[in-house]
């Protein structure tokens, strides 16, 4: 299998004369003999072969709502860029894991993954692999950077492979292994959402909004004021007696201008994105300069969504379920591979539960001083 996995690597599909295309329906290769299982098989033995190939592993363990993650890096190419986003939940203690990824790349073990079990047409918009998304499996590969993930969710295992960490994707750095995180967790009672956390004393805000809206700038100016922040980006909501939000990644992404104009303080700690890099924004890593107040969980008292409001004052209005579940569900739904119904039910329950507000954002400073009132009245 070694000998295999050296010969072939997973690309972008080839159709004849050589020409790259991404499709969507289902070709003879899928329909026929699909085997999600044989494949993940494969893919362990290729990782074993790249540990051995790599002279050992290293492993990391880290909670997130209550369930342990553990990673197995085969080398150490891929470990200082996966690790850091995730370090506050790091738990040194010795424990089964719920579920453990492999990660590797191909660049520094000569280890690459087996060829692709299914064909061209095979891959569905958000890259989830067509035939190879069923109860027991999910699996997602990203043309761009050339990486595969894939999970075998009743054995609690998952992979992450990527060709070489140098093409390492930036907004990878502020929330590694997305896809797999949000796979495990992800039910009827707890879902991955797009949005930012803060809070105080164990009550928090869930900020909603599309991209742009000022959720990370609003983030992180209420951390500088003494919030709690339990992410920039997503959080992990749970249903049980109440609605809570979890911490999975403690970094920030934010626009030049908006981390020049609204926390310039924070510039020393900001790794600027490479020189035409699209996503175009700096990575902060939280614990970096406010690790005391990077938070594991807070119980949801209200979800306040957000928007850019030139001109106007900053004022808050109440709004309606619908409304929240606008500024929800569709970018959580889009960003995630595989995310469906139960996202959606699920989301659903959360803005009919949990009261809704709106909040337009003027240049007058006063977010961080309405959400700390809106909290203190709720």
């Amino acid at each position: 299998m070694a000998q295999s996995a050296r010969r072939h690597r997973i690309d972008q599909p080839v159709l004849a004369g050589g020409q790259s295309r991404i499709g969507h329906g289902v070709g003879p290769s899928l329909t026929q003999g699909a085997d999600p299982g044989r494949f993940f098989a494969a893919g362990m033995e290729a990782f074993g072969a790249a540990v051995q190939a790599a002279g050992g592993r290293s492993e990391f363990d880290f909670t997130v709502a209550s369930t342990r993650f553990r990673l197995q890096f085969a080398g150490e190419a891929l470990r200082a860029r996966v690790i850091p986003a995730l370090q506050h939940l790091e738990v040194a203690q010795p424990g089964p894991a719920d579920f453990t990824i492999m990660v590797w790349d191909t660049a520094s073990t000569g280890i690459p993954m087996p060829p692709p079990a299914w064909g061209p047409y095979s891959y569905g918009a958000r890259g989830e692999i067509l035939g190879f998304n069923t109860d027991l499996f999910r699996t997602e590969f990203q043309l761009d950077p050339g990486c595969l993930s894939m999970a075998h969710l009743a054995a609690g295992m998952g992979m992450f492979w990527i060709r070489d960490s140098e093409a390492w994707p930036w907004w990878m750095d502020a929330a590694p292994l997305r896809t797999l995180v949000a796979w495990r967790l992800s039910s009827e009672h707890v879902q991955f959402v797009h949005g930012a956390g803060v809070g105080i004393d164990g009550h928090g805000i869930l900020l909603a909004g599309r991209g742009g809206s000022g959720k990370s700038t609003t983030a992180l100016r209420c951390l500088l004021e003494g919030f709690d922040f339990v992410g920039d980006d997503y959080v992990v909501a749970t249903d049980g007696n109440t609605f809570s939000m979890h911490s999975v990644y403690g970094s920030a992404k934010l626009g030049e201008a908006a981390l020049s104009g609204f926390v310039p303080g924070l510039r020393p700690f900001a790794k600027s994105p490479p020189p035409g890099d699209p996503a175009g924004k700096d990575v902060l890593m939280v614990r970096d300069f406010a690790a005391e107040r990077l938070a594991s969980g807070l119980a949801i008292e209200a979800v306040l969504v957000l928007r850019v409001a030139e001109g106007v004052e900053t004022r808050l209005a109440r709004t309606s379920a619908g409304e929240a579940l606008v500024a929800l569900a569709p970018t959580t739904i889009f960003q995630l591979a595989g995310a469906g119904p139960a996202t959606l039910r699920f989301m659903s329950r959360l803005v009919q539960t949990i009261p809704s507000f709106e909040l337009p954002l003027g240049r007058d400073g006063a977010a961080t001083r309405i959400i700390r009132e809106l909290l203190e009245g709720l």
